[in-house]
């Protein structure tokens, strides 16, 4: 009887500790796969399969405000730094489809290559580029006049892309070749082509590699950013279907989707520090910055699994929908959208545990903390400590763009729109102390 009562007790613990976590659930659309985050309109756009169309969702009110009708059924979506444009590409219908975010219409559509998925954004450009995984190539779209500027042939079956802001290449797995392209954005020219394990799918990079997981061999390929060769390779990662990079560690997270674990590699060394007990079947990994917390979406358990990014510690599984996968950071509002494609809904995770937000720290509001800034950003003194300040530039996507100085920083490199100035560590504290939102025009 007393171990019956205690069992009751904890189960009861664990899903109150899984509840304090849990913001909300709501319905989105039917199998939602992809999520993209747009800093001008604080929404939230979820990419809708089997309706064949576009949620918006607000992120004050966490909820539906718009739904746009599309052609054929979604794959990616891709926002520009202004968050003004959205693109979502439809591989049936061979084109990317432009929604305009501030009206939640239809602009434009424009041809691509055959079967369009993964798009990826470029700021340093203003461009993006997206993998025809029919015509084995990749369509550069310029994003000022929405318009195709070119086609670059790759290997076979190009099934994602990442752009690396510090060398400014584009890079694309190639699945069915087992290798990778390297593409010059400025010149879009073709600078190599990397063999890596077998099946390649997932990238993600830091500022000195890039990383590309192999389905097939079941490992991490790192290559280097500078000479575009394979450096090193992270053995033991059973099937790896999604990498996510934490800036504020240095580290690189690759879940083992038939193993139940996530594979902690250190950006510095290049080599495994971690394995971390997750749920069953994950397939979704996003980064908290403000508060260095890693979420991993568990599709098999219909969990989110929250681990410490400096310490690699579970603080929690929180339940969610059925057949979680695609993840999503509002750095505004300290929330992790999770998309449930089982049930066909979203669920809203805190940045911390517990129904209040006290503990948030303080993120400037975009009301009240709009700064314009033009070619030059300005970092100052903390008249508190008498300290330099010291800080990074995001984009729109949470990705960092440049490192910041105390003094005068030349950002006239940068595409116009929105990015958040992130403030680093303090003495007083090691966590970030802010998040400010500027918009840089020409």
């Amino acid at each position: 009887m007393r171990a019956r009562f205690l069992l009751i007790t904890v189960c009861c613990w664990l899903s109150f500790a899984s509840a304090q976590w849990l913001d909300t659930t709501f319905y989105v659309g039917p199998m939602p796969v992809y999520l993209c985050y747009s800093a001008r309109t604080g929404r939230i756009y979820c990419a809708n399969v089997n309706d064949s169309s576009v949620a918006a969702i607000d992120c004050a009110t966490r909820s539906v405000v718009a739904r746009i009708a599309l052609d054929n059924a979604p794959a990616g979506l891709c926002c520009d730094s202004a968050g003004s444009k959205l693109y979502a590409t439809l591989p049936y219908g061979n084109d990317v489809v432009v929604i305009d975010c501030a009206t939640n219409t239809v602009l434009r559509s424009v041809a691509l290559g055959v079967l369009p998925r993964a798009a990826w954004y470029n700021p340093l450009a203003n461009r993006m580029y997206v993998a025809n995984g029919g015509s084995d190539n990749v369509s550069v779209v310029d994003v000022a006049s929405d318009s195709v500027v070119a086609t670059v042939p790759v290997g076979s079956g190009p099934i994602a892309v990442c752009h690396n802001p510090v060398t400014n290449r584009i890079y694309v797995a190639n699945y069915n070749d087992s290798n990778v392209t390297a593409i010059d954005a400025g010149t879009n020219a073709v600078v190599t082509t990397i063999a890596v394990g077998q099946r390649p799918w997932p990238l993600c990079c830091n500022p000195q590699n890039n990383y590309c997981g192999n389905t097939g061999s079941q490992d991490v390929s790192i290559i280097d950013g500078a000479t575009d060769s394979v450096v090193a390779t992270v053995a033991g990662v059973s099937r790896p279907l999604a990498l996510g990079y934490n800036p504020t560690d240095n580290r690189v997270y690759a879940a083992g989707y038939d193993s139940a674990r996530v594979t902690v590699i250190d950006g510095a060394t290049d080599s495994s520090i971690a394995v971390v007990s997750v749920g069953r079947k994950p397939e979704g990994i996003c980064h908290n910055r403000t508060r260095d917390l890693i979420y991993v979406a568990n599709s098999y358990d219909d969990n989110v699994t929250v681990i410490n990014g400096a310490s690699n510690q579970v603080l929690a599984n929180v339940a969610v929908g059925d057949q979680p996968g695609p993840l999503c950071y509002d750095p505004i509002g300290d929330r992790v959208y999770c998309a449930n494609e089982g049930d066909s809904t979203i669920s809203v995770l805190r940045g911390s545990a517990g129904v209040s937000d006290d503990a948030t720290p303080a993120i400037f509001r975009p009301a009240s903390s709009v700064t314009l800034i033009r070619g030059v950003l300005h970092l100052g003194v903390d008249s508190r400590q008498q300290t330099a300040y010291r800080a990074e530039l995001l984009d729109i996507s949470g990705r960092k763009v440049m490192k910041l100085q105390a003094g005068a920083n030349d950002v006239s490199r940068l595409a116009p729109g929105i990015y958040f100035v992130r403030w680093e560590p303090s003495a007083v504290s090691p966590r970030p102390s802010a998040i400010t939102k500027v918009v840089l025009t020409k």
